[in-house]
């Protein structure tokens, strides 16, 4: 079996970390590394996800029973992934790869392990591409799983098997070593975008082509790899001739000279650009775009936009920075100034999502400004009809405390309005004032992040943000904004 191991592993005494499901593909890596190396340089690390019952439970006695009969060391992790997605507004994939990382992170760096290896295999190369092209990639997303990178700790991650199928993977547990694996349900779901590849159209390529289609794929993205790297080393260079140090601690970079970059240069500066600032994890085109526009112009003003719930770029000048939303909201109370957030047109996107403050599209434009006195009393909105625009609000200042949404009516949805010792369905709400049924998800609805009712724009706002005497607060406009045209903020 073709297995890859980086020559730095082999020429080290170093622990390695292991991450075994216990699906045949992990439980192969194991195999396979433990005769390539000795079982005392391997940790075996499972993660119970706290999502599948019983099913987890008899994966994770699995594992561990196994690694007694291997003399392997087992560490155990665990948590509540349903929870920390409801909080975090990630779906529930998103949040269990990133609970599933930081737990391998911190047992690596724990027990002084040099890597940490996990079972890519190149049937997953390949669903990869599929996906990225779905997606409308670029050649980084493009060239696939990498089978070796550094992280910030210095831990190597790599993928000893990301040259084998899973079928040959399959086959070598059960002819070398009469070896069981158990079947994730999970994996059947056709409602998952990678099962469906995985069990729909990727044995069609393999019907048609032969099981070695995937062979030119692979090496495609390898190529595209490489030209990345390429492109990916000139743009840091250029982002170094462009950093600017200041007085504060934020990434700063100047503007003069992005505009001469060649434009596959010139957005990769500032991809490098915000990864360096580390307050974001990914980073779309959209994004992209929004810090370019933020570009364009003389600077005689300054501008800002919301790249996620918790960073924000500004230009000012020929200088642009980035900067954690809290320590920008904080700028704006001191200096008492007001600022605004486009917002996306729910009515014509889509209805039953979640969407963040900041999303520069067309649509919705919310008018946020900081009050320059605390309140002497307590702020109620005027009642308007529903759906009319623009429509105000007041409320605490330390409503920012939560990333806020905007997002349109779900059923249970709740609010207690300020002033009132009561709490109300919305539904109950929309019947009274006789609003149809069909239209009730075109209202949009200020929320936290964790689903909670702020305000529903026209009615009322929830006490829980309602301004109090001696506060500071917030005024919140909120308007509809119909021109084909850029929006500036």
């Amino acid at each position: 079996m073709n297995i890859f191991i980086p020559q730095k592993l082999k020429k080290t005494s170093a622990p390695i970390l292991v991450a075994v499901s216990g699906g045949s593909d992990s439980i192969a890596m194991l195999f396979a590394l433990r005769e390539e190396l000795t079982s005392e340089r391997l940790i075996v690390a499972h993660y119970n996800h706290g999502i599948r019952g019983e099913e987890a439970s008899r994966d994770e006695a699995h594992v561990r029973e196994l690694c007694e009969k291997l003399s392997v060391r087992f560490i155990l992790g665990s948590g509540d992934v349903p929870s920390a997605a409801k909080h975090s507004g990630e779906s529930i994939e998103m949040a269990a790869r990133n609970m599933r990382r930081e737990f391998l992170i911190s047992t690596a760096i724990k027990n002084k392990c040099i890597a940490i290896a996990t079972g890519h295999n190149c049937d997953d190369q390949v669903e990869t591409l599929f996906l990225r092209l779905l997606r409308g990639a670029g050649l980084r997303g493009l060239g696939g799983i990498r089978p070796e990178i550094v992280n910030e700790n210095g831990i190597i991650f790599f993928r000893p098997i990301i040259n084998c199928s899973h079928l040959e993977l399959q086959e070598y547990l059960k002819e070398r070593f009469q070896q069981t694996w158990c079947e994730d349900s999970t994996n059947t779901d056709l409602d998952i975008l990678r099962n469906k590849l995985r069990h729909k159209i990727v044995p069609l390529f393999r019907e048609n082509f032969g099981n070695a289609f995937s062979q030119p794929m692979l090496r495609t993205m390898e190529l595209l790899r490489q030209d990345a790297d390429c492109l990916d080393s000139i743009a840091k260079a250029e982002l170094k001739k462009l950093s600017v140090a200041d007085e504060s601690s934020y990434a700063t970079i100047s503007v003069d000279g992005l505009v001469e970059l060649h434009e596959a240069i010139r957005s990769r500066v500032l991809l490098e650009f915000i990864y360096s600032s580390h307050l974001m994890d990914i980073v779309t085109k959209q994004v992209i775009d929004r810090l370019w526009n933020l570009c364009e112009g003389d600077g005689s003003e300054q501008h800002i936009a919301t790249l996620s719930q918790n960073c924000v770029a500004v230009r000012k000048g020929m200088f642009l920075k980035l900067l954690p939303l809290d320590a920008y909201v904080n700028m704006q109370l001191e200096g008492e100034q007001s600022f605004y957030h486009a917002l996306p047109e729910i009515m014509k996107l889509a209805p039953l999502s979640r969407v963040c403050l900041g999303t520069y599209e067309f649509g919705e434009m919310l008018h946020v400004a900081l009050a320059t006195e605390p309140s002497r009393q307590l702020i109620k909105p005027p009642r308007t009809p529903l759906g009319q625009y623009p429509v105000e609000c007041t409320i605490s200042a330390t409503a920012f405390s939560e990333p806020l949404v905007l997002r349109s009516y779900e059923y249970g949805d709740k609010i207690s309005p300020a002033g009132g010792n009561f709490t109300r369905k919305l539904s109950d709400i929309f019947t009274d004032l006789k609003l149809p049924k069909e239209f009730r998800r075109s209202i949009p609805l200020l929320a936290t992040a964790s689903g909670k009712v702020l305000w529903l724009p026209g009615y009322a706002v929830d006490a829980s943000v309602a301004v109090v005497p001696g506060e500071r607060s917030v005024k919140l406009t909120l308007s509809r904004y119909f021109k084909q045209t850029k929006i500036r903020i």
